[in-house]
């Protein structure tokens, strides 16, 4: 039994639909022949191009903006630029879309900059630049050997090299005190003299066994030196900085009223491995109330002021009187003593 077809049939889905290829959809001109095929966003970037560079040609010409189609700016606005312009460095890279006449003639009367090895022309009132790369390298700081801090305003090391030259001179050192026998070395007399340091020069033999002695008459002229404020930042140095350094600091530490246990350890620490007994001997026997010192300028370390010691230190005496073996020399404002040389 067949089924009897509905009232109303529903429409097809494809019928209503507009076909792409139906007599509905706009049909393009045919390109001429010969002419390339091009996409659609080409062709309309291409239609905006022309019409730009034909509203273009229509334009007034501007002397600010000769091939620009930006329209020219207010008068104001080109007169701070130029000014501007005028105004800057003659090194400095100009752009060709916004040079000015003051800016072109300033490049002319200037030389040419030829990076950054070559430092630039000065300029008034200019705008001063870095350079990218120094020309002269950082000095390398490399301290003495076994240099260290006493206390304050007074250091100690192994003889001074010319290589700790730069190092010792950011120090701003007043005086120098060595411990050495022999004759300073002249490159470094030339460096006192060049910062204006004072030398100090106390000739000791060091303490070898069974014969040679330091003299404690020496090492009281030498504290004599370090407990004046007045020769402050003070260097003291021998040659390796351990055993006659070491012998005139454990005496500054007796001033201090440091103990023998932190005296002797200060001792080993700098002159480990080799440490002599005969040093720590003199360092124990040592009378530190045979120190001359001035209480006008003793420096304000603590150890001094709440120290008992302070009142066993005797005044200087008339510096009219000499001392045998004492050779003092005034050289500008410099002062070189040898004490301990013949």
């Amino acid at each position: 039994m067949q089924r009897p077809p509905p009232a109303h049939p529903r429409p097809s889905r494809l019928k209503s639909l507009p076909l792409p290829c139906s007599s509905t959809t706009r049909s393009r001109p045919p390109s001429p022949p010969g002419t390339p095929t091009l996409p659609r966003h080409a062709k309309e970037a291409a239609d905006a191009a022309a019409a730009a560079a034909a509203a273009a040609k229509s334009r007034p010409s501007s002397a600010f903006y000769p091939s620009s189609t930006t329209p020219p700016p207010p008068p104001g606005v080109v007169a701070n630029v130029a000014a501007t312009a005028s105004s800057l460095p003659s090194f400095l890279p100009s752009s060709s879309s916004s040079s000015s006449s003051a800016g072109s003639a300033n490049a002319a009367a200037s030389p040419p900059f030829h990076g950054a090895s070559q430092k630039p022309p000065p300029q008034a009132g200019g705008i001063f630049l870095p350079l990218a790369a120094e020309d002269d390298p950082p000095e390398e700081l490399i301290p003495c050997e076994n240099f260290a801090l006493v206390c304050k305003g007074v250091y100690r090391s192994a003889f001074p090299k010319k290589k700790n030259f730069p190092f010792l001179k950011r120090l701003r050192l007043k005086s120098v005190l060595t411990l050495i026998l022999e004759e300073y070395p002249e490159q470094n007399q030339r460096f006192l003299e060049e910062n204006d340091i004072s030398f100090f020069q106390f000739g000791v033999a060091g303490n070898k066994e069974p014969f040679v002695d330091i003299p404690e008459e020496t090492i009281c002229a030498a504290l004599t030196v370090i407990m004046d404020r007045r020769n402050h930042p003070l260097l003291i140095h021998c040659n390796k900085g351990k055993h006659r350094t070491g012998c005139l600091v454990g005496c500054l530490r007796k001033l201090q009223t440091w103990s023998y246990t932190s005296i002797f350890d200060e001792y080993r620490r700098f002159s480990h491995p080799k440490s002599r007994v005969m040093d720590q001997q003199f360092i124990e026997l040592f009378d530190e109330r045979a120190v001359v010192a001035d209480p006008r300028w003793l420096p304000a370390w603590p150890e001094i002021a709440d120290s008992p010691c302070r009142a066993t230190l005797r005044v200087l005496p008339d510096p009219g009187e000499e001392e045998p073996g004492r050779r003092d020399e005034v050289r500008g404002s410099r002062v070189v003593v040898v004490v301990g040389l013949q």
